[in-house]
């Protein structure tokens, strides 16, 4: 009998082998399109996103120029989202963990004040992108991260993989690598299907990717389309998107998608490194400047950073002249008045120390006064008695 349950473990074994082996081919292959994206160092290109509704109409649309090199990053992005037709203009450094953020409505005289700091909040944070992440996860298109998170290697710590296969497909006159994972675990279903088409033959580029599975009790299928092209760099050719669109079905019905176009493209090419400073992110002259690394405030004048004042004061007044305006301030914030408000020098602070001695000064003199007064009218008084 134990033969039996000896032959029957070492046949499970062999089997957990065999499939731990094929997932290991299975990833290697993903971890090659990793690494050809990984391999674009700098670069910069303009690109257009739409989200789609259900319904088949654009709700949301967006105009990126993004350059990038190592890391430092820069994001200018204007969107208008349909149902409110309001142009937005947002502008988005980061260099060595340092970040300058700028935001302004453009059918108004109305913005905000740039950003300096190291600490943004997930709000802020929310705007940065992984700028070579397009096209290598199925939704959203664009996103914050690390590349490796957005294909199956060396990604699914709360995804396990139950199984995983690989075989051939011919793609547009390309032969593909199809990838396929059966996954599980906490965050997924049991049996969720992962598969990526990788084409050696365009730099390793996915040219497709579909994710089956169940949300919230109903069938769910996430479909992302890619169409690489070359562009040449420096150091040779760069396969890249040129276009791409992610799909979203929820019980066989399409619920939303995403779509992206790219065009200007270069990449591992010489960037001017002025793009990620306050002076080359063609920042309005007038505008204030609140650095919350230093605690300083300043006034951009359209060449140079002009201070205000110094201290954790700038914060505190600003948001109380605000408040003092109203509502005024979305339609007159380039008039003299809130110009005037914003770039008067502010009054020098007196030292507390000084105020009490003052006041102590004062009350000593009011009581010695007090007191003559006092010993004065107690002697007239003495004197007639």
């Amino acid at each position: 009998m134990m033969g039996l349950w000896s032959w029957f473990f070492l046949l499970a074994a062999a089997q957990d082998i065999t499939a731990s082996s094929e997932i290991e081919r299975v990833l290697d292959i993903e971890r090659k399109a990793v690494a050809a994206r990984q391999a674009i160092e700098r670069g910069q290109y303009r690109l257009v996103s739409k989200i789609i509704n259900e319904s088949g109409a654009i709700y949301n649309e967006a105009v990126y120029w993004i350059v990038f090199d190592t890391n430092r990053l820069r994001v200018d992005m204007r969107t208008r989202i349909q149902a409110s037709g309001i142009p937005i203009e947002d502008k988005r450094v980061v260099d060595n963990g340092r970040y300058i953020m700028f935001e302004r409505f453009l059918q108004s005289d109305f913005r905000t004040a740039v950003t300096i700091t190291d600490k943004p909040s997930p709000l802020m944070d929310g705007g940065i992108l992984e700028p070579r992440i397009i096209g290598m996860e199925p939704l959203p298109l664009m996103a914050k991260g690390p590349l490796n998170v957005c294909v199956a290697a060396d990604s699914m710590k709360l995804w396990e993989r139950k199984a995983a296969r690989m075989y051939h497909e011919n793609i547009d006159g390309h032969q593909a690598i199809v990838t396929e994972h059966v996954l599980g675990g906490k965050e997924l279903p049991e049996s969720a299907l992962l598969t990526i088409w990788i084409v050696p033959d365009l730099g390793y580029s996915v040219v497709k990717m579909e994710f089956r599975g169940n949300f919230q009790n109903q069938p769910l299928m996430d479909r992302l389309q890619v169409r690489v092209k070359a562009f040449e760099g420096d150091r040779g050719t760069v396969w890249f998107p040129e276009w791409a669109r992610g799909e979203r079905h929820l019980s066989g019905k399409f619920n939303h998608a995403y779509e992206v176009e790219i065009w200007d493209a270069q990449f591992n090419k010489p960037v001017d490194p002025k793009l990620f400073t306050l002076a080359g992110m063609d920042i309005p002259p007038e505008t204030s400047v609140h650095d919350n690394i230093t605690g300083r405030a300043y006034k951009w004048d359209g060449k140079k950073l002009v201070e205000r004042y110094v201290g954790d004061r700038w914060w505190k007044e600003d948001q109380e002249k605000l408040k003092a305006l109203g509502d005024k301030v979305s339609s007159v914030w380039s008039s003299d008045e809130v110009a005037k408000v914003f770039t008067e020098p502010a009054k020098p602070k007196v030292s507390t120390r000084w105020v009490w001695w003052c006041a102590a000064a004062a009350l000593s003199a009011i009581g010695i006064i007090c007191l003559g007064i006092g010993t004065r009218k107690w002697l007239k008084r003495r004197a007639t008695q």
